[in-house]
């Protein structure tokens, strides 16, 4: 009896452990790529953001999805290049972060350029004094000779 025990407990921990969190992952996936239409945004899994624009599903083969990366650049994939539909409201969040890092970059080289114009004056300023005090340098002593 204690000789089946043994096996018995490491079959259960082998389910327990490996097999059923994989099955448990591969459900969830399989309800992922369920849901999956066209114009969502997903996540693949070398990393880009992209925009279904077409599933396709053939008699034979395995099911392909177009993906729209950026602006007239479409690629095609299997659905296990899918790792995440991104919800809307993350999309339109992410949107608007975008939107504000652009404004805030514009803000920044508009400061950039004022600060640029302002050193500019500045130098223009302390030119013109240097060549104010070189003027003045060269006529004292001809003040001085002409006091004597």
């Amino acid at each position: 009896m204690e000789g089946l025990l043994l096996p018995i407990a490491l079959a259960g921990a082998f389910y327990f452990i490996l097999l059923r969190p994989m099955l448990s992952q591969q459900k969830k996936r399989k309800a992922t790529l369920a849901d999956l239409d066209i114009g969502d945004e997903v996540l693949t899994t070398s990393g880009f953001f992209a925009t279904v624009t077409d599933i396709v599903t053939p008699t034979s083969g395995p099911m392909r999805i177009h993906l729209e990366l950026t602006e007239d650049v479409i690629v095609e994939a299997t659905p296990d290049a899918v790792v995440s539909i991104i919800p809307v409201s993350e999309v339109e969040d992410a949107e608007d972060a975008e939107d504000a890092e652009d404004t805030e970059d514009a803000e920044d080289a508009e400061d950039a350029e004022d600060a640029e114009d302002t050193e500019d004056a500045e130098d223009a300023e302390d030119a013109e004094d240097a060549e104010d005090i070189e003027e003045v340098e060269d006529q004292e002593p001809s003040a001085q000779d002409a006091k004597k």
